[in-house]
Parts: C-alpha cells; sequence; structure tokens
C-alpha cells in the first residue's frame, strides 16, 4: 500500500524502511519515492492556504509519496509520471542531480517490462526444453548451471 503522507520540508528519512537515491539517474520505474531536495519541499508552517495557493499545489506535488511510472533521462532532467496514492497522475520533470528517498520494498515493475525477469524466464524456458526433449529428465549438472546462471543474473 503507498504511503500517501503529506511530510514536511524537515522530513527525516527512516533508516529501517526508506534509503537515499543520491541523484535522479539511481531512479526507477515502480519506485515509491519523496523529494529529498530542500529547494523543492515546501516548509507547511508557512503556508496559508488563501494568499499561498501556489505553494499549497508544490505541497501536494512535492511533499507526497508517489510511484514512478514512464521513467526518462533527458540531458540533466529527469522526468516521469508521478502517481499518488490517492490518484491523481503528475508529469514531473527536475533536475537530475536532486536527491529522493525510496521505499526499501518498492514496487517492482511489471515482469514483462523487466530485463532481469525476460533473462530468467528464457533460462528457465530452456531448461524446460532440454528435459521435454531428453530421454533421462534434466540432469543436476545442468540445473545446477542454470541455478547459478540465474543467480548471475541478480548479481548473487
Amino acid at each position: 500500500m503507498m504511503d500517501d503522507r503529506i511530510v514536511d520540508a524537515n522530513f527525516k528519512m527512516d533508516p529501517e524502511t526508506e534509503e537515499l537515491i543520491p541523484n535522479g539517474t539511481m531512479l526507477k520505474e515502480g519506485m515509491e519515492i519523496i523529494s529529498y531536495h530542500r529547494d523543492l519541499l515546501v516548509d507547511i508552517r508557512s503556508i496559508n492556504s488563501e494568499k499561498h495557493e501556489e505553494e499549497f499545489v508544490e505541497l501536494l506535488v512535492n511533499n507526497r509519496w508517489c510511484t514512478i511510472e514512464k521513467l526518462k533521462i533527458e540531458g540533466d532532467e529527469v522526468k516521469f509520471v508521478a502517481i499518488y496514492a490517492d490518484g491523481p497522475r503528475i508529469l514531473r520533470q527536475v533536475h537530475i542531480g536532486y536527491p529522493w528517498i525510496a521505499k526499501k520494498s518498492f514496487a517492482t515493475p511489471p515482469k514483462s517490462d523487466s530485463v532481469k525477469y525476460e533473462a530468467v524466464l528464457a533460462k528457465v524456458l530452456d531448461a524446460m526444453l532440454w528435459q521435454k526433449d531428453s530421454h533421462s529428465g534434466c540432469s543436476t549438472p545442468y540445473a545446477n548451471k542454470i541455478a547459478e546462471q540465474i543467480l548471475e543474473i541478480f548479481g548473487i
């Protein structure tokens, strides 16, 4: 479940459940993030909703957790669609050097979009086809080799 909290400009990350993403080059599809750059976060105490409507809108965009979709890096900017817990989808475009906080258990991208998933799927299908064509079934050395290749894909 996505975090729907609005945080203050003095927000501190929780190292148990969150991690620092130093810049936009490290963002990934499906990550649940919030800005960690002081120029983007709005000080909640300074907002008077009648006089500072623009700051209130910035607060609703920058001071809330969102999930990344359609991530692109173009030059010195990172662009993505931010999906918020209450439904809005907003196109975000910020400098690539800005830091972010991400939930450690961020949602993974859909399996069909994952390069790692496709690589593992290819290995599993290869093993299944080999076993089907083999009269003696899948051999332990071959299975071990496939397992090692799968672990290598995940850097384990």
